[in-house]
Parts: structure tokens; sequence; C-alpha cells
């Protein structure tokens, strides 16, 4: 009996990763596997020395797949190219990488339109060459060092490098020996004209991993356990020599756009000013458009430090208040010197707040180059922003999807109502809450009905809930993980973290639909309910029937993963190039 393959037809360019490892690394390979796995559709990993997989790499992604056979050195990570199409990235086990190292990658690929083999370490061979590991022989850019600008290099290093397989055609004979697979894939991309370069990156984008010795150390002469005949430091020296000289490096253009070039100032929080933080709104962001190849300054507001970039292509302002002189300054000044200017600020999502105000004035003195951004479509949807004389553009959220364990039917009960601080406010959840509380009682009483509270709140919960529970995120989302089902009453038009927290972990969600929260309905997999009925029969529907209650929350684990980081990236990115574009054209038509 032998298992047949159906052929496939590929619709879009497969990612790989290749990685080689040794005993003493499984703890760190796993972190990597944990990090780089989410980013790619398969990792390949060679496993010298090691008969089975390691145990602490068993709980790893699906996606990755296990070898093992002869000690190959850091040629494993090429032994998975024969017969590949697409995208092939490598990657070392003793580096934390970022969670968009891969599609920064990607994005490096494109902009040179897959002419070159990109990366975030590599050296510039210097002469006279004397010795491969002396720094008078080598100019290094490292992974973990900033690097201000895209650099043409004569070696890349493999631990953090990808190309797609129409550029550089290799076969894992040309790694004539192993632990040298640096120069040799250098020597690969000279013979067949294909350019090698370092991409721009920040500092501690990725960073070392502690460890024991890894594949090269091993083999390296200086390294005090290297035991093995084959000496590294002086056989990758000839070979270099060898080749001498080698040719002299030019700049290259990227066919595709030099990468975008975004300042932001971060003012949501002054208490961060002074450390050098900043909010997890103006970081988060951050992460999300590095993913996409953009050179990014970021400052808080009340910092003295100068930008970088003296004419970037766009200013990002995060803003919890706009009557600040400093916030007016920035605008203004990048505004008056044609950069399009994008503010976001949490007043601005209230009707009537004098935000509104100072964002129309911006708007009609500079002619659409100071746009207003908000995180949700809802809000564009719900508010009246006529007055800005523009709509808001949304920037996507993002909130990763939570690892194991998720939500069970069989070892869940109760039920979930949120916020009690919220479910005291009659202008939150109407005057007919009650009802509501009374038809779930009714309906399912053998739920307890849970709530959850900020520890410092004074407000005393409202009757008919049975325990409540600390609102702090660590301590909440284990006990999510255990009720049945969550019920959201509010009328508002956003929703509370706790319950976006169940649904994210597969918890089935009953939401009351009012007029204001109607468009919000479609943003989040849930059952909507209108009235104190719908909600009796919907509850104990749900509550008691396992086979709907599994569909229903494998449906919040599918909405969850669509809402990744890499979609949500691709969808800030896109939706920020439209407003740079957009404004370029408009001011070279004018």
């Amino acid at each position: 009996m032998k298992e047949l393959s159906r052929n496939s037809t590929h619709y879009r360019d497969t990612i790989r990763v290749g990685i080689a490892t040794m005993p003493g690394r499984e703890s760190t390979l796993a972190r990597v596997l944990n990090r780089i796995a989410p980013q790619v559709d398969e990792v390949f990993v060679y496993l010298n020395q090691m008969a089975s997989v390691p145990r602490q790499c068993r709980t790893v992604p699906n996606n990755v797949k296990f070898y093992t056979g002869p000690d190959l050195g850091d040629r494993g990570k090429f032994a998975f190219l024969d017969g590949f199409t697409g995208y092939y990235i490598t990657v070392d086990d003793d580096i934390a990488y970022a969670k968009y190292h891969v599609s920064n990658l990607l994005s490096g690929i494109e902009r040179y339109e897959r002419k070159a083999i990109v990366g975030w370490h590599g050296s510039i061979i210097l002469e006279p060459f004397n010795d491969y590991y002396s720094q008078n022989s080598r100019k290094t850019f490292t992974y973990f060092r900033a690097v201000e600008e895209d650099i043409p290099v004569h070696v890349l290093g493999t631990g953090a490098s990808g190309f797609h397989t129409d550029t550089l055609r290799l076969d894992f004979a040309d790694f004539r020996v192993p632990n040298m697979a640096d120069v040799f894939v250098a020597l690969a991309a000279r013979k067949q004209i294909v350019p090698m370069i370092v991409l721009a990156h920040r500092a501690r984008e990725a960073s070392p991993l502690k460890t024991t010795e890894s594949i090269s150390e091993a083999s390296l002469r200086k390294h005090p356990s290297a035991r093995q005949s084959l000496n590294v430091a002086d056989t990758v020296t000839k070979i270099v020599k060898e080749n001498s000289p080698w040719p002299r490096l030019e700049k290259i253009e990227a066919k595709r756009g030099q990468a975008t070039r975004i300042n932001i100032y971060d003012a949501i929080d002054e208490r961060l000013g002074t450390g050098g933080r900043l909010s997890k709104e103006a970081s988060t962001t951050e992460e999300l458009l590095r993913a996409h190849g953009c050179l990014i300054e970021s400052r808080h507001l009340l910092s003295t430090e100068p930008h970088r970039f003296v004419d970037p292509d766009l200013a990002l302002v995060f803003a919890s208040d706009l009557n600040l002189q400093r916030v007016h300054s920035v605008v203004e000044h990048y505004a008056r010197s044609g950069t399009p200017v994008l503010v976001q600020s949490a007043a601005a999502h209230e009707p009537g707040h004098e935000t509104l105000d100072q964002l129309s004035i911006w708007n009609e003195r500079f002619s659409g180059l100071v746009r207003m951004g908000v995180f949700s479509d809802s809000w564009i949807s719900k508010l009246d922003y006529s007055a800005l004389g523009h709509t808001p553009i949304e920037l996507p959220g993002f909130e990763p999807f939570p690892p194991r364990p998720l939500a069970q039917f069989d070892t869940s009960k109760g039920v979930y109502v949120g916020d009690a601080a919220q479910l005291t406010d009659p202008k939150l959840v109407g005057d007919d809450f009650p009802d509501f509380l009374r038809a779930v009682r009714s309906a399912i009483p053998e739920a307890k009905i849970y709530a959850s509270q900020d520890p410092d709140s004074k407000v005393e919960a409202p009757p008919g809930i049975d325990e409540i529970w600390c609102l702090e995120q660590t301590k909440l989302v284990p006990r999510l993980l255990t009720v049945r089902l969550a019920i959201l009453l509010s009328t508002s038009i956003s929703y509370p973290e706790s319950i976006i927290d169940a649904t994210r972990h597969g918890v089935p969600v009953l939401q009351r639909i009012t007029e204001a929260s109607e468009n919000q309905h479609s943003n989040l997999v849930s059952v909507g309910f209108r009235d104190a009925m719908d909600l009796s029969n919907l509850s104990r529907n749900l509550y008691r029937n396992p086979v709907v209650w599994r569909q229903i929350s494998k449906a919040n684990c599918q909405w969850s993963r669509s809402q990744d980081f890499s979609s949500t990236s691709a969808r800030t990115f896109i939706t920020l190039l439209n407003f740079i574009q957009r404004t370029k054209l408009k001011r070279t038509s004018v």
C-alpha cells in the first residue's frame, strides 16, 4: 500500500523557512519556531545529531516539519530547496525575531523586484583581506544594531535572510563543507550576478538569545569546545581569499520605490515622555508599519530629540488632548511644509467635542493635509463628522490570537455579562436592564451570572449578579475560559475589552442590538437579540446545545485569527499609503 498525492495548483507563492539546529538548543529553537511559524506557510527544521523531535518543540504550530539525518551543520537550513518554488527564508535557532520579520524581508524582496537577496545581517569584504573573523578584513552590519538605510554587501548572514527562488538558483551541492553557508550563498549570488542587500532596520528589532554554543561556534578554532577536524575559520578565510578581489559595491535603487518614511509623535500619556516609552497605540502602529519596510522615527511629543527624517512622507500624531501647544506646533509645522498629517485622538470620538472643531480648522486651513484617524469603522458610520470636511481614516485595531487553551463546552458553566460599573449606568444599559437579567435567570436557572469590576471601583454591583471578578486582564482571562456564554447588554457602539477577550478565546457572545450598535454588530462574531424574549430563547438554546455552541465558538476563533498581525499590518499600510499618495497627487495637480 502507498499514499497517492494530489496534484495541486498554487495560486500564490509559498513562504518556506529553513532552519538547522543541534543538541543543547532545544529551548531557544522552540522560541524561534513559535515566533516564526505564524508568519509563514511552512517551516522545515533540520535536526543535526538528534533522533527525535525535542520535547520543548512538541507544541509548536502545526506548519512546522522536522527532519533528521547525517550531521549537515548549518547547511541543513538549505536542505529543503530541491523542487521548491517561492520565497525561501533562512533563520537561526538563537535569535529573537520581530513579529514582522518575515513580512519585512518579503517587502524588501519585492521592492527590489526579486532581483536581490535581502537580510538584516551582512558584511563587506575589505582589502587587504587576511582573516574572515577579523574586524580589519570585514565591515559588518548586524541584525541587532541599527542600519539607517539599505546597504549592498558581499556576504549576507543566513540567520536573517531571504530570497525568491526566481532570483537565485541554489543546489545543496553548492555547500561543499559544513558551517560556511553564508560564504557559499555569497559565492553563488556573485556567480549569478545577484546583489545582496542588508535592509534598513532599527536596533534590537531582533536580538540574540542566550544559549549554548551555536553551530558555527562549535566549528571555530577559537571556541574551546571545538574538536572537529575541519578548521572552519581557516577554511572560510582561504575560500574568501581565493575569490578575491571582491567586486566594488554600488548603491542599488529599489525599482518599486523607496521605503515609506514616517515620523510618529506620541502624546497619549505624558507620563511616558521622560522614560522614552510609547503608548500601546503608537508602538503597535509602528510595528504594523515596519512589517512593510517602512522607516519609522518615533518620539514622545515632549522629547526634544529631533527626528532623522526632515521631510517624511507622513507624520502620525497620537494625542489625547489637541489643545496642547506642542501638538499644534507639530501638526502645523508638517502641514505648512506639505507633509500629510494623521491625528489620532480618542477625544475626537466623542460627538461635539472641541477636538473636532480643531480638526475642522486644520482641514480648511491646510486643504485636507491634516486628517483624523480612528481605530474602528463604526465610529465613521455612527458619529457626525460632517463638520470636519472629510471622512476620518480608519486604522484597524490589532489583538493577537491567544494561545491555547480555548473555551470548552464540557468544562464551562455560567454567564459573563461584562463590567459591573457599566451595568449600573442607565445611559449604557437602558432602563430595561433588570428585565434582561431576569430573562437570563429564568431561561437558564442553573447558570451563575458573573460580572467584573476594577479593583479600585467604589460602584456597588447591580442586583442579580452572583459573583464579581477582578477586571485586570491577567486575572480575568483565566476566568473567562470557564464561562459558557457572554452577553453584551450595553447599548454602546464599542465593545468592552473583556467581551473582545471572551470572543477571542472562543466564548460565544450574545449582543444587544440597538440603533446605535447595529453597524458594529457585524464586526464581531456574535448573535444579536432585541428584547427580553429574544435573549431568553437564544441564551437557553446556546447554553444547552453543544453542537451550536461549538460552531459559534469555532467561528469566534476564526474571526480572531482573521484579525492577526499580518492582515492588520497590510490594511494599516495600504490605508496610510493611499492617504500619502492622494495628498501628493492633489499637490502636483494644483
